[in-house]
């Protein structure tokens, strides 16, 4: 809930708090496991293009 000053209220503000850590933790594993990916890529093979 919005106060009147604009401020939200102390549980929603707690919601709000626990709900960003846990978007920031999901966007850490996610940088991780693309990084752990792009690491066990084989750019070369990748990008070599086919003699026809």
């Amino acid at each position: 809930m919005i106060l009147p000053n604009g401020l939200l209220c102390c549980g929603d503000r707690n919601r709000v708090q626990v709900e960003l850590v846990s978007q920031n933790l999901r966007s850490q594993v996610l940088a991780n496991i693309t990084l752990k990916i792009r690491q066990s890529l084989q750019i070369e093979q990748i990008l070599q293009t086919p003699n026809s």
